[in-house]
């Protein structure tokens, strides 16, 4: 039987290089995988703590004392599997709300505008990059696509692309014409928010 298996190895070594048969030492060791590979997601309990700890910065700890805060994450198809990111959402009351992008273990504040409008609209994963809809404005109303992706060094980079629309204003006809812009706009599906989390001051 020894001699039966020993023979079965060497033949299928011969096929099959035996390096492919070893395990990848990243499915064990998470520091070996290559940059391209997800990382650990965050739970939404870490992630209103280091939200809060961004909020009670920015706004400080007496404007955060009263408010009603909740973080929920945004269900995004393949935002996770493609890019590694997620993407979270800060309410403050009835209006306002801030948008916080995890990648790589790291936390921080998305760069997109949302104040005067309904916020973050819509979504569309394509070609490595995530895209956005924001509608925001004071005076000028505009729902504008933006692009969030990775640049050389892993880092977020975001970009306005173009407004493609306005109340009381103007936006560019011919950048809505753009057979890119098109094929996104197809793409782009409303976005969904899962459970809220209450958040209080002691969170962060």
């Amino acid at each position: 039987m020894t001699a039966r298996k020993s023979l079965f190895s060497i033949l299928l070594c011969a096929a099959i290089p035996c390096a492919n048969l070893k395990a990848d030492p990243a499915d064990k060791d998470p520091s070996k995988q290559s940059d391209d590979a997800p990382k650990r997601k965050m739970d939404l309990k870490a992630a209103s703590r280091e939200i809060m700890k961004f909020y009670a910065a920015e706004i400080g700890r007496e404007g955060v004392k009263d408010a009603k805060l909740a973080v929920s994450e945004y269900e995004i198809k393949g935002l996770w599997k493609e890019l590694g990111m997620q993407l979270f959402r800060l309410k403050r009351g009835s209006f306002a709300s801030w948008n916080y992008i995890h990648a790589d273990g790291k936390l921080e504040k998305l760069g997109i505008p949302t104040h005067g409008g309904a916020g973050l609209m819509d979504y569309a994963v394509y070609e490595k990059a995530l895209y956005l809809t924001s509608d925001w404005g004071s005076g000028i109303l505009r729902t504008a696509l933006y692009k969030v992706s990775r640049d050389k060094k892993r880092g977020i980079r975001t970009e306005e692309l173009g407004v493609i629309s306005s109340v009381g204003g103007k936006f560019d006809k011919a950048f809505m014409e753009e057979e890119a812009v098109k094929k996104v706009m197809t793409l782009l599906q409303p976005l969904k928010r899962g459970k809220a989390k209450r958040v209080k001051p002691r969170d962060g």
